[in-house]
C-alpha cells in the first residue's frame, strides 16, 4: 500500500513472521458497519476520553462515529466546500474533531456531534509559493497541531493560534532526516513521534524538534518494518506502530526494544492503516483489508 505519495517506492519484501514474537489476539470489539452500512476504506481512527470512536472512511469520503458505549452512532455532515472530501487522518480533541484531506491539502474541523465547522488550515494559502503535501497530523491538549509534509520531508508544528512554531527535517537517511514521513503524534511529555516511512523507522524528537532516538534502536540487527505509516505512544512509554506493508502492528517497550507484533486471530490478510490508544490502554486499529476497526484489550 502506498498512499497518495508521488514517487513512493514499492515496499521491501515482507519480513518473515517467525523473526518477531507474534501475538495473535481475538479482538475484544470489531466495528465494521454503521447502521447496517459497511465501512469502505477505514484509514484512520481516534478515540476521545468519553470512549467515542471516530473513523475516517476514505472510500466514500466520510467520517463515522460510534458514540460512547450504548449511545448509538452517527455519520458526520459532509463539508459543503469540499464535495470530493477524502479524510486520510483524524483526531478528536476537546469538543472538536479534526480531519486531514491530503488531496485538497486542507485540515477541516467538525464539532464532536458531527456538524461541519470550517477549514482550519488551507495549506495552499499557507505555503507562500511552495507546495505542502500534508499526510498525517496530531493535535495536543493545548491546541498545538503537528503535520507531516511528505513533499518537503519535514514536520511542521503550529501553535494554538495557527502560527508556525517549528519546522524541522530534510530529505535523507541520517538521524533527524526523513523520507516521506507519513505519521506524527505528540508524546505524553510534549515531544513528537514521527513515522519515517521511506526510511522504515520511527523517530522520536523533543518538544523543540531535536532528535532523540529511533526505532528500531541503532545497532539492532532486526528491522521488521516494511511500510510503517502511523505510530502512537501510551502513557507508560510503549510504542505501537501500524505497518500495512508487513501486515502487523509492532510493539516496542519503553526501553526501545522490539517486544512483539500483534495481528487479529483468524484473519487471513491484515492491513493496519492507523492506531490509537484510549484511556484504559485499549488498542484501536483501522484495517483497510477487512474494512473494520479492531479493538484489542
Amino acid at each position: 500500500m502506498c498512499w497518495l505519495v508521488a514517487g513512493c517506492a514499492a515496499p521491501a519484501s515482507r519480513p518473515p513472521s517467525a523473526s518477531v514474537e507474534e501475538q495473535s489476539r481475538k479482538p475484544a470489539v470489531i466495528y465494521g458497519q454503521l447502521a447496517g452500512v459497511p465501512l469502505g476504506e477505514p484509514l484512520a481512527v481516534s478515540v476521545d476520553f468519553g470512549g467515542t470512536v471516530y473513523v475516517a472512511d476514505g472510500a466514500p469520503g466520510r467520517i463515522l462515529a460510534w458514540l460512547q458505549p450504548g449511545s448509538g452512532s452517527i455519520e458526520f455532515q459532509r463539508p459543503t466546500q469540499q464535495p470530493g472530501f477524502f479524510p486520510a487522518d483524524i483526531k478528536a480533541s476537546g469538543f472538536f474533531v479534526y480531519a486531514l484531506d491530503p488531496d485538497r491539502r486542507t485540515l477541516l474541523r467538525f464539532d464532536n456531534r458531527g456538524a461541519y465547522r470550517d477549514i482550519l488550515i488551507d495549506f495552499d494559502e499557507l505555503s507562500a509559493g511552495r507546495t505542502i503535501t500534508p499526510m498525517g497530523f496530531d493535535v495536543d491538549s493545548y491546541g498545538r497541531i503537528a503535520v507531516t509534509d511528505v513533499a518537503s520531508h519535514q514536520v511542521m508544528v503550529f501553535d494554538s493560534y495557527l502560527a508556525a512554531e517549528l519546522v524541522f527535517g530534510s530529505y535523507g537517511p541520517s538521524p533527524g532526516q526523513f523520507d516521506s514521513p507519513r505519521g506524527v503524534s505528540f508524546l505524553p511529555a510534549g515531544g513528537l513521534l514521527v513515522t519515517d516511512t521511506g526510511n522504515r523507522r520511527v523517530q522520536l524528537f523533543d518538544a523543540g524538534g531535536k532528535f532523540s532516538s529511533s526505532l528500531p534502536l541503532a545497532g539492532d540487527v532486526l528491522n521488521p518494518f516494511v511500510e510503517p505509516v502511523r505510530a502512537v505512544m501510551d502513557g507508560s512509554g510503549w510504542v505501537y506502530v501500524a505497518d500495512p506493508g508487513a501486515g502487523r502492528v509492532y510493539v516496542f517497550s519503553p526501553d526501545g526494544a522490539l517486544a512483539h507484533s500483534i495481528l487479529p486471530a483468524e484473519v487471513m490478510h491484515f492491513e493496519p492503516t492507523d492506531i490509537d490508544i484510549d484511556a484504559s490502554n485499549a488498542i484501536y486499529v483501522t484495517d483497510a483489508a477487512n474494512a473494520s476497526v479492531f479493538v484489542f484489550k
